[in-house]
């Protein structure tokens, strides 16, 4: 790829990812603000007119947290998967509600600085007013996540410094932000681990890693019996939805050897425009009376991020099916994502939230997407066979 005369300079990352989390704590204590007595009550639809001010997690997290500090053990043994990281959130921020959202804006702010260097890194053109865009678009979902300690954020953060100091091959960084997203989701140590392995040995890793994640779905009645990707969250998850499509896909996906492929596919479609379909479905933003803020903030990211989603898409299966390899590090992006959306939202129940975490890498994915058509393009006019 050639060097980008739109390329930021370090200096540059720095101020533009410092005045974008700036906006975005600013909100969050707004947010924290109005909403601070239903928050501190603990009751997410109090506030009248309004549903789902913050995600019900938080508040469990946060119960967890007091409940260890009466016992003068924050470590303490919780049946509740994956909720050692967020409670030590809680931890750092003493319980209040404004400290809490402080640090998540900073931890925006760190993703932010790993997104540029990442676009660096791929000498990606940036167009100032698609950044702009998507910007407006999914700051409100960032202020969301931001109020309490959710496990959205700090994944996000643990995605992008693990990609790119992997590819930047500093071991040091790569394995300190693996063990990140594994104490906030250990679950994320297959995903992780499998890309790891498949990178050091194969020259194609995304050739390998569609393959051996197709294998793995269509034998996936007999391997969700190991019980590995938290079936039995599923299992609560529809217990009063016995007959909606989501519950029909699962019962193939789980019990049809070869076919449960076809089913996990229509599974990770579903997770990724899971907001756009409920407001297709339903046609509103209300829920118990009351305007659900979850639905609105999660639907309009959904919708600016859409193009990148089907790009990323685009640009695996382009990559998958081409006779020759592409840029490497370009086959590492399309592999992880591959792993990270398959497992992540094809082995467990319809929830565009697991997803989140991963919207940094896809909005990447997509931008590398329209920086190879436009290499073609110019390609073309100059003459020149495209690589």
């Amino acid at each position: 790829m050639r060097t980008s005369r739109h390329s930021r300079s370090p200096r540059h990352i720095y101020v533009v990812s410092i005045f974008a989390s700036a906006l975005i704590l600013f909100a969050s204590l707004q947010y924290t603000s109005i909403f601070y007595e239903t928050l501190i009550s603990g009751d997410m639809h109090e506030m009248p007119g309004f549903a789902r001010i913050a995600i019900p997690d938080t508040f469990l997290y946060l119960e967890l947290f007091k409940n260890f500090i009466q016992s003068d053990s924050i470590f303490v043994a919780s049946n509740v998967k994956n909720s050692k990281g967020p409670i030590s959130l809680w931890y750092l921020a003493n319980g209040n509600w404004y400290v809490i959202a402080a640090i998540n804006s900073f931890l925006v702010f760190l993703s932010m600085v790993y997104v540029f260097r990442i676009i660096q890194h791929f000498e990606i053109k940036l167009s100032k007013l698609s950044l702009t865009f998507v910007y407006i678009g999914i700051t409100p979902i960032f202020v969301y996540y931001s109020i309490g300690a959710l496990k959205e954020i700090p994944s996000l953060l643990g995605l992008l410094g693990f990609f790119y100091h992997y590819l930047k091959n500093q071991r040091v960084g790569w394995i300190f932000f693996a063990l990140v997203l594994i104490f906030f989701r250990y679950q994320l140590i297959f995903p992780i681990t499998a890309f790891v392995i498949i990178d050091k040995i194969f020259r194609n890793p995304l050739k390998i890693s569609i393959v051996c994640l197709l294998i793995i779905a269509s034998l996936y009645p007999f391997i969700s019996m190991l019980n590995i990707f938290g079936n039995n969250a599923t299992e609560i998850f529809r217990t009063d939805q016995a007959y909606s499509i989501g519950a029909v896909v699962e019962e193939v996906r789980n019990r049809i050897p070869f076919l449960s492929a076809l089913a996990v596919l229509l599974r990770v479609f579903q997770s990724i425009f899971e907001p756009i379909l409920t407001l297709i479905q339903n046609q509103t933003f209300y829920e118990r009376d009351g305007f659900s803020i979850y639905l609105c903030y999660n639907f309009f990211q959904n919708l600016v991020l859409s193009p990148y989603w089907l790009l990323t898409i685009i640009g695996i299966i382009r990559a998958f099916f081409s006779r020759k390899q592409s840029n490497r590090d370009m086959d590492r992006i399309y592999a992880f994502l591959a792993w990270y959306i398959i497992t992540v939202g094809g082995f467990s129940f319809i929830s565009h939230r697991y997803l989140f975490p991963i919207s940094g890498l896809i909005l990447i994915g997509g931008l590398l997407e329209i920086h190879r058509k436009r290499s073609v393009r110019l390609q073309l006019r100059v003459g020149v066979k495209p690589n």
